[in-house]
């Protein structure tokens, strides 16, 4: 049998793919996890799961015993669940059969994935809270990082005055570079969860970093300046 793995519903929404891309390098990625930790499942022993680690601000693919299917919206070891495969609904013959892949792969294929990005803007939201900036405290940020989606960012003709713009896909690499000791304000379009996770993540690496409330939509509309982009 063929091990290749396809990716998934094309009605995903962006940021969700994105989301997915910047924990496990890409969706095709992501489902060959979820898929390889679902196979295990077929005697009904344990649950798969996606959730959101909101100490760290990512995604993770866990593994948990016992023979429960766990609610989306339950709190597992500090982490939001988001997704979670149902053993009994896939049981199967043994663990590592073909069939069972077959299975676990159809199951993932059939999600409906504007659910499971609801629950995950919910988690997100409730993590970050505490790091919204005002129009007016972003101006006392030290560095202004645009970390708006490439796609929409290459659209765009404007930015904040001296903003460079960050692939947020790639925040682990370029986050490295940012200094602990300076400021760092993150902004998407919307202030919605591409700029707040990019403050979480940024956060959890040691830097001290904000997401723009509103994003660059509220900071236009407010009248206040941006720049052409280079």
């Amino acid at each position: 049998m063929s091990t290749q793995v396809e990716t998934v519903s094309p009605t995903m929404p962006p940021p969700m793919q994105l989301a997915l891309e910047a924990n496990f390098g890409s969706v095709a990625r992501w489902q060959a996890s979820f898929v390889a930790l679902g196979q295990s499942l077929a005697d009904g022993s344990g649950t798969v799961v996606l959730a959101f680690d909101p100490k760290h601000g990512c995604l993770v693919n866990d593994f948990l015993m016992g023979g429960t299917t766990i609610d989306p919206a339950t709190a597992q070891n500090g982490t939001v669940t988001l997704l979670a495969i149902d053993p009994h609904a896939q049981a199967g013959p043994a663990p590592g059969n073909d069939d069972d892949k077959t299975r676990v792969t159809a199951f993932v294929q059939a999600i409906h994935w504007p659910d499971v990005y609801a629950r995950y803007v919910d988690a997100v939201h409730a993590a970050t809270a505490h790091l919204g900036a005002t129009a007016d405290e972003a101006s006392t940020m030290g560095t202004v990082l645009d970390v708006r989606r490439a796609g929409v960012y290459n659209q765009a003709e404007h930015r904040l005055p001296n903003a460079q713009w960050r692939n947020p896909v790639d925040v682990a690499t370029w986050g490295a570079d940012c200094r602990a000791d300076e400021p760092v304000l993150v902004y998407c379009v919307y202030g919605h969860e591409v700029g707040r996770v990019t403050a979480l993540r940024l956060n959890a690496a040691g830097v001290q970093a904000k997401y723009l409330e509103g994003g660059i939509d509220a900071w236009q509309r407010a009248g206040r300046p941006l720049q052409p982009k280079p």
